[in-house]
């Protein structure tokens, strides 16, 4: 079975998330930073009329910011109910990534509950995202508690 794939880089590193739990990517914009969240909580943004919370993906899988640039992009995602944006170094690809290229990860890491398996593509590998972990993540958790009671109605997090 295919599944249709957004892919996306970190660094020099290639990912990939489900195409379903993608509602659009966009350019960097403009962003509210939020007082006493993690460092991965990058701040709110308002994208077409809704108040957005951003986590750096690149801060939840590397623990290390990156300066944005132009190729920079927003990966607005819906998940368990929840909307979000997640910003990564670049997202410019769609790819059918079929299932018999997959496999699971035999390693041991911090973001290893992030990942649901590799796919192996002609001369690349690409990493596969669970967003629902990622999403069920303790500290992506306590940001979007906090962010309930920091901002109330304005806010899409339910």
């Amino acid at each position: 079975m295919n599944s249709r794939m957004i892919i996306f880089k970190i660094a020099k590193e290639e990912y990939a998330i489900d195409i379903h739990q993608v509602q659009s990517i966009e350019r960097m914009q403009e962003v509210t930073a939020i007082p006493n969240t993690s460092p991965a909580l990058i701040g709110v943004t308002n994208i077409r009329g809704k108040v957005l919370p951003l986590f750096d993906l690149r801060i939840l899988l590397s623990s290390s910011a990156t300066e944005n640039t132009d190729q920079t992009r927003i990966i607005l995602i819906d998940a368990q109910d929840k909307s979000m944006g997640i910003v990564v170094d670049e997202a410019n690809e769609v790819l059918e990534i079929s299932s018999e290229s997959i496999q699971q990860p035999s390693f041991t890491v911090d973001q290893q509950t992030f990942v649901k398996g590799v796919a192996t593509l002609e001369n690349r590998l690409v990493i596969l995202i669970d967003i629902e972990n990622l999403i069920g993540n303790d500290h992506v958790k306590q940001d979007m508690e906090f962010l309930k009671s920091f901002i109330k109605d304005e806010v899409a997090l339910d």
